[in-house]
């Protein structure tokens, strides 16, 4: 079968088609493919509702491949738009894509979207595994009000920040002073956390993958699971 602009791919996803504790689809996944052969664009907007309420939107027009999931985990599920992973896929590709959301919370989203389309726990866990150690990751800023005009006390403020920072993170960095409008001379500091290189090899992914096909692991033992590199 050729692929083409013009040929669409419907896949059949009923509106709300998967419900419970760990969220629910809204819309269906129809694309069609680009000329490239390789990325497909949305016809109709797709969304995942988490299970805190969060809309993840995955709008018309967006386009889409696959490559938010490690090339070396499509061979787990087949591909990342095969089957019940089709949907968490896609919601999770355009998350990665526009990047307005931390890193960490769009690749659990991608967990908990896994589970809401009905793939298996296991599985589930294994693929997070493979794009929270192998998947995108990117800065996050954190715009604070600063009490006084000064770059110590701005580097302070980073530094208390980073006491509390997410996983996967460096400690954070002041990017750059803001002056802010209204009386007196207040400001605003923008601190910039990086991402922290995973650390993990392939091998260190069999073992993790292996782990968790025997044990009965967790989330945290997942994110703070440590390779052979230390």
């Amino acid at each position: 079968m050729k692929r083409s602009a013009a040929f669409v791919i419907l896949f059949m996803l009923s509106a709300c088609a998967f419900a419970g504790d760990f969220g629910t689809y809204v819309g269906r996944v129809v694309v069609t493919w680009n000329d490239d052969g390789r990325t497909m664009t949305l016809v109709e907007p797709f969304a995942y509702v988490d299970p805190n309420g969060v809309r993840w939107d995955a709008p018309a027009g967006t386009r889409i491949d696959g490559a938010s999931i490690p090339r070396f985990a499509w061979s787990i599920v087949g591909g990342p738009y095969e089957g019940k992973y089709r949907a968490p896929s896609v919601v999770h590709d355009v998350a990665c894509n526009e990047r307005t959301r931390d890193w960490q919370d769009v690749h659990l989203m991608f967990h908990r979207g896994m589970l809401a389309a009905g793939v298996d726990a296991r599985i589930a866990l294994i693929m997070y595994a493979a794009v929270y150690h192998f998947g995108p990751r990117w800065p996050r800023q954190i715009v604070a009000t600063l009490k006084a005009a000064t770059g110590d006390d701005a580097d302070a403020l980073a530094g208390k920040l980073t006491a509390a920072n997410r996983k996967g993170e460096k400690p954070g960095e002041v990017v750059g002073i803001v002056r802010t409008r209204g009386p007196g001379d207040a400001r605003q500091a923008v601190i910039r956390f990086d991402p922290k290189p995973s650390g993990l090899t392939p091998q260190d992914f069999e073992a993790l993958k292996a782990a968790i096909e025997t044990n009965n692991l967790s989330i945290d033992d997942v994110e703070n699971f440590v390779g052979t590199k230390r």
